[in-house]
């Protein structure tokens, strides 16, 4: 039943004029608040948020991976063949748009559950890397557009083929936004806002060990 959350989701943005739907679920482009980028990511907030108060829920995904992975797969096949490869940026599809909608969002958690399940499954014991790159992941996921779009407006000019400029983009990004986070986030005011707590500057004080959820 979890993959019904999308299909509000799918009836709001399926009557939304404005949406560009091959781009998927919109990114607010100001700090004014954006009502479709608010119901579609602030759903996903909300229901971490429950999640992480249910935690018997959240483990029960372990045993429901597979079947998340294998919808999410259909869905998203569905989503492609028509949606198709070209980016349309008009706010409407040549195709069935009501079944692109339920496909697209639906298929969206599939995919949530689908990998939370496998990291639950695969990825729980103790890792003091995974634990960093969870604690670093949400200063990347705030600051990655800038970095990327410099990086994008960098290589452009050189006469490169995608396959080359593409992993030097996301390679160069991830280096720049895991070094910004140990020298500028991690153990300052900005770390404690995004993560919780302030972790020691000195590395051998900072083992990543303290695994208690958030809060306690």
């Amino acid at each position: 039943m979890r993959p019904l959350i999308g299909v509000p989701l799918a009836a709001y943005f399926y009557n939304l004029e404005s949406w560009s739907s091959w781009t998927g679920l919109p990114a607010p482009l100001s700090l004014a608040p954006d009502s479709a980028s608010l119901l579609g990511y602030g759903t996903a907030f909300a229901v971490g948020w429950l999640a992480h108060r249910q935690p018997d829920r959240l483990l029960a995904l372990e045993r429901r991976w597979l079947p998340f992975a294998v919808f999410a797969v259909i869905l998203t096949v569905v989503s492609y063949a028509i949606a198709g490869p070209t980016p349309r940026f008009e706010p409407y599809l040549e195709g069935p748009l009501l079944i692109y909608s339920v496909a697209y969002l639906a298929g969206a958690w599939c995919w949530i559950f689908a990998l939370l399940g496998l990291a639950v499954r695969y990825l729980s014991n103790v890792s003091p890397a995974r634990r960093y790159l969870a604690d670093a992941s949400y200063w990347m996921y705030l600051m990655h557009l800038s970095v990327l779009a410099f990086f994008a407006s960098w290589l452009n000019p050189l006469p490169w083929h995608w396959t080359i400029k593409y992993p030097i983009q996301v390679a160069s990004t991830i280096a720049v936004l895991l070094v910004s986070y140990r020298l500028f986030v991690r153990s300052t005011f900005i770390g404690a806002t995004l993560n919780g707590r302030r972790y020691p500057r000195h590395p051998a004080l900072d083992t990543g060990h303290d695994l208690a959820p958030r809060g306690c």
